[in-house]
């Protein structure tokens, strides 16, 4: 069934029906609702009654405890599992087709092999928790970003301007500058390239979701904050092989130079605003291609 989004008022949805000849939509989001109107479990259940369907998500004005207890009445409808596995497996078969153009090593057809069997298992047996899923694609993840490494990096001008030793090629997804071993603060050019991308990915996101009035901060993989908004980085996750497959194509076809790059005194390396200028407008490119958003929504 699709999803039909509701614009309502708060309480005075009372007595009418708000999908008017829509009767075989099953799910629906309501749109509009301010942090001030109350929205006990008993109202969602009124307002699901008044027309034999769903409430999937409750958009608000502003952030506030009815966000919470709606994030908790998806995970308790297990509406969640679904969505989230749905995403995940678009994201490994999204990471197959990146890792397929790269030179056919040792490493690059193990990531395949264990990726596209995590792919197959999620199908046949779904994970029955969203720590079980987490685990299954940090696994996929880690064989991802290890068949990269050792891909060489062309550089020119470095009798006059040197570069460390490990810029020469790629290097592990991880920062060395960040103890717990994340990926901000990028001390390697391709992850400060890729962390780059990235962000304009999740900006875009942001938009197509805002734009298509869906609300950003109910999520069904990543965890609900304040002020986090859940579902720019849900609806990401898919997408983030597509970047790096655009990521890839530029580095390996493009011979840097040491000051495309910023390094700062704590060690962290930047693009320089030349650089970033190159990867906005081939993100640009790539997401203006297809719908990217657009298909994914139907999922939620």
């Amino acid at each position: 069934m699709d999803t039909f989004r509701l614009s309502v008022e708060g309480p005075d949805v009372d007595g009418c029906n708000p999908l008017g000849s829509e009767d075989d939509v099953e799910d629906a989001i309501l749109c509009g609702w301010s942090e001030r109107d109350s929205l006990s479990p008993e109202r969602l259940g009124d307002l699901e009654g008044a027309w034999r369907g769903n409430v999937t998500t409750v958009l608000s004005n502003n952030y506030g405890p009815d966000h919470k207890l709606v994030h908790r009445q998806l995970l308790a409808q297990s509406r969640a599992l679904p969505i989230a596995i749905s995403l995940i497996v678009q994201k490994l078969r999204n990471s197959i087709t990146t890792l397929q153009t790269l030179p056919a090593t040792e490493r690059v057809q193990t990531a395949v092999g264990k990726i596209s069997a995590d792919a197959k298992e999620l199908i046949r047996t779904p994970p029955k928790s969203l720590k079980a899923l987490r685990g299954i694609e940090g696994g996929s993840a880690f064989q991802y970003f290890s068949a990269w490494r050792q891909l060489p990096i062309k550089w020119k001008g470095l009798g006059r301007r040197p570069i460390p030793n490990d810029w020469n090629s790629v290097g592990p997804r991880t920062s060395a500058n960040n103890i717990k071993g994340y990926n901000r603060d990028a001390s390697h050019p391709l992850n400060a390239i890729l962390n780059y991308a990235y962000a304009v990915l999740e900006s875009h996101v942001r938009i197509e979701i805002i734009s298509q009035g869906y609300d950003p901060t109910i999520g069904y993989l990543h965890a609900f904050e304040k002020y986090r908004e859940a579902l720019v980085f849900d609806l990401m996750e898919p997408l983030r092989p597509v970047v790096d497959l655009a990521v890839l194509g530029f580095a390996q076809s493009r011979t840097f130079e040491r000051p495309d790059f910023t390094i700062r005194s704590d060690g962290v390396c930047r693009v320089n605003s030349d650089m970033a200028r190159h990867v906005v407008s081939l993100l640009v490119m790539v997401l203006s291609r297809q719908d990217a958003v657009g298909p994914l929504l139907v999922k939620v």
